[in-house]
């Protein structure tokens, strides 16, 4: 069955799982939709940069975000958070920018100054 995106307007058929699809909206503007209404928990997760989507995660797991690349971000409320977990979710559609807009930056991560022994000879 052919169904019209109540969000977009462009006709698609849901074929994924019924939680796949937030009202009767498209795939497309479901996942963005469900991003604008998250669980307090959820939320205080999410970082949007530069009109990027982002998710930290948690810093236990076996598998990580960007293969576990050190981020520093600070929020636009004052929080700041390093994490090597981040999970990008893509760019956000112009459509869906004022729904979900910047709510933070990135920070330079500082690295330790590289020690170098080209003056030493290491005597073995």
């Amino acid at each position: 069955m052919i169904e019209i995106c109540e969000f977009c307007g462009k006709t698609y058929k849901k074929n994924l799982t019924p939680d796949a699809y937030l009202g009767d909206n498209c795939f497309d503007c479901s996942f963005w939709l469900k991003k604008t209404c998250l669980k307090p928990e959820d939320e205080a997760r999410k970082a949007i940069i530069k009109g990027f989507h982002y998710m930290i995660g948690g810093e236990g797991y076996l598998f990580r975000g960007n293969g576990g690349k050190e981020f520093h971000i600070l929020f636009h409320d004052g929080r700041e958070v390093r994490t090597m977990n981040l999970w990008e979710q893509g760019e956000i559609p112009e459509e869906f920018r004022s729904l979900l807009p910047d709510n933070a930056q990135f920070i330079p991560v500082e690295k330790p100054e590289q020690i170098t022994f080209d003056d030493f000879e290491i005597p073995f």
